[in-house]
């Protein structure tokens, strides 16, 4: 829901304009459920979400592989 409520999307939004709207919320909504299992309780928020989109590549590689691993959402 958080996700959603994220992503913005015009009115009549389909197809290849869908499909992107549709995957960033996915990605989000994964980067929440991380953030809200993983991290410390000081950092279950937003803006531990935004420092994990925004890190370097490096950062991210790391990160989805970490997150294929996790049992809390069956990778």
């Amino acid at each position: 829901m958080m996700a959603n409520a994220l992503v913005l999307r015009d009115k009549g939004t389909s197809g290849v304009e869908g499909h992107f709207a549709d995957e960033a919320e996915s990605l989000l909504t994964g980067l929440i459920l991380y953030v809200a299992f993983m991290e410390e309780p000081e950092r279950r928020n937003l803006l531990t979400v935004r420092e994990l989109i925004t890190q370097a590549p490096e950062g991210w590689t790391d990160l989805l592989r970490k997150m294929s691993k996790l049992v809390q959402a069956d990778g």
